[in-house]
């Protein structure tokens, strides 16, 4: 493996980690998704309401690559002002924040590990 991939591996692991402490916090879904697009560049957080829906759909079984959302205005994916909740959801790095990930999370914030060694 490369240096430039074991950094790379390392980030995306690091970032995973983050990202799986923030969806075990105890905050409502909105505060949780706030914090996450506060680690990412580019997001506009007019998305959150978006994103939320997203999660909340897919969480009550709506099929993930039909179920469209309407984008905020000014916001497209691939030129359109729809998106499905599949593509928001891995777009944005939601996976953690779904039901179906809730025993991969730590018991607590504090139990992930976030540390650089």
């Amino acid at each position: 493996m490369t240096q430039y991939a074991a950094r790379t591996n390392y980030a995306h692991k690091n970032a995973d980690n983050f990202t799986r402490a923030i969806a075990a916090a105890p905050m409502t879904l909105e505060n949780k998704l706030d914090w996450h697009f506060s680690t990412l560049d580019g997001i506009p957080r007019t998305m959150l309401p978006v994103c939320a829906s997203a999660i909340r759909l897919h969480d009550a079984g709506f099929d993930e690559a039909t179920t469209m959302l309407d984008l905020p205005e000014g916001s497209t994916y691939f030129g359109k002002s729809q998106a499905s909740i599949g593509d928001v959801i891995f777009g944005h790095y939601l996976e953690f924040f779904l039901a179906a990930f809730a025993d991969d999370l730590p018991a607590s914030p504090l139990d992930a590990p976030l540390s650089r060694r």
